[in-house]
């Protein structure tokens, strides 16, 4: 029996964490990441997507499908440099311009159908590898590089896919409401009009 998770054996060290600083790869039980020096985790005590177990770092579904995606499924920390930057550029941009609004409002009308959905596939590993390399990482690189409207398209090019995937008709978000700015884009699920 290993000792470390780089004895073990479900280590698939053809698939390394692409966001971390520290070289991690992927436990093939859908462990998430994990550094090869740290000592080999108990089945009984991590999380395995497959099953009915809740996360041992406590994550839970959410209504946020790039969370669930990130974290539920390809088992990242909820504060990876990935989900910090989307988080920074979601505060420090989108909340700060009106124009944005109506996409947050959607966000959150949107995230949880889409999370819900992203959980239900039978691939949702692949998947979700699939809509890192096509939308969140390129989405990441332009927020790198200050290309602010350039982000903006590749998530609206993202949300376009999703809905086209399951089969979910984008909401336009209704005009009349009045909605609370600090919980815009969280996917908290819209419950009428104030």
């Amino acid at each position: 029996m290993a000792d470390i998770c780089g004895q073990c054996t479900r280590l698939d060290w053809n698939n390394k964490e692409k966001w971390s600083s520290v070289d991690k790869y992927w436990c093939k039980d859908g462990h998430g990441y994990r550094d090869p020096n740290e000592r080999k985790c108990n089945y009984d005590f991590c999380y395995n997507p497959e099953s009915n177990q809740t996360p041992s770092e406590g994550f839970a579904p959410s209504g946020c499908y790039i969370t669930t995606m990130v974290c539920n499924i390809l088992g990242y920390k909820d504060d990876c440099p990935l989900l910090s930057l989307l988080r920074k550029f979601r505060e420090n941009v989108l909340k700060c311009d009106f124009k944005y609004y109506q996409l947050l409002i959607q966000y959150d009308m949107i995230g949880p159908m889409l999370s819900n959905a992203i959980l239900a596939k039978d691939d949702k590993y692949s998947f979700s590898v699939h809509m890192c390399d096509e939308f969140l990482l390129p989405c990441a690189s332009l927020i790198k590089e200050g290309v602010l409207d350039g982000a903006v398209e590749v998530y609206k090019n993202m949300v376009q896919s999703l809905s086209e995937e399951f089969n979910i008709v984008i909401p336009e978000p209704p005009r009349s409401a009045n909605y609370e700015i600090n919980t815009l884009g969280k996917a908290r699920i819209l419950k009428g009009n104030a």
